[in-house]
């Protein structure tokens, strides 16, 4: 598989050893509190993480896969993340958090709730198509993508997106 690290983060922005060296939101959780003197508002976080989502949609594209399997769930504490930061979809994301489980499949607007969900740490989950495709959620808002398919034009339309792609093969595939 070839292993990819999805995020928002501009790699002009890091110096020799990786460290990134702005000042970004990493969490919804950040909703409302100001980063280089700019407040992260909802529609701010909500089109970066419709970005992450429509990236995911276009490796699976590349990868010819049209639904993912829910594997290694871990579910939710609670959902209180899903109203405290001023969200206009928590009443329709609160019950797919609730009824998740292991080995559901998932396609269209049902995988984009789950990898909302995901992102905003309500809950996590790998999500897979064996062989194919994984799709793992990392902290301070990283994406791993791995795919069998040779995946250019993803990476280009991720980049359309306003996101950056950086080559992982470091990342420990766990359902390979």
């Amino acid at each position: 598989m070839n292993w990819y690290r999805i995020s928002k983060y501009n790699p002009e922005f890091r110096d020799e050893t990786g460290r990134y060296l702005r000042d970004e939101w990493t969490s919804v959780s950040d909703i409302g509190q100001s980063f280089d003197g700019i407040a992260l508002d909802p529609p701010t976080y909500l089109a970066t993480e419709m970005a992450y989502v429509c990236s995911v949609r276009e490796f699976m594209v590349d990868a010819g896969v049209t639904s993912l399997r829910v594997a290694s769930l871990e579910p939710p504490p609670d959902l209180d993340p899903l109203w405290e930061y001023g969200l206009p979809d928590g009443k329709e994301l609160a019950p797919l958090a609730r009824e998740l489980r292991d080995g559901t499949e998932l396609d269209g607007t049902k995988l984009d709730q789950v990898l909302r969900l995901e992102l905003r740490e309500v809950l996590w989950c790998r999500l897979e198509s064996p062989g194919r495709f994984v799709v793992n959620t990392g902290h301070d808002y990283y994406l791993h993508i791995g795919t069998a398919a040779l995946s250019e034009r993803a990476i280009a339309k991720t980049h359309q997106l306003g996101l950056f792609v950086h080559e992982a093969p470091d990342l420990i595939p766990e359902a390979e």
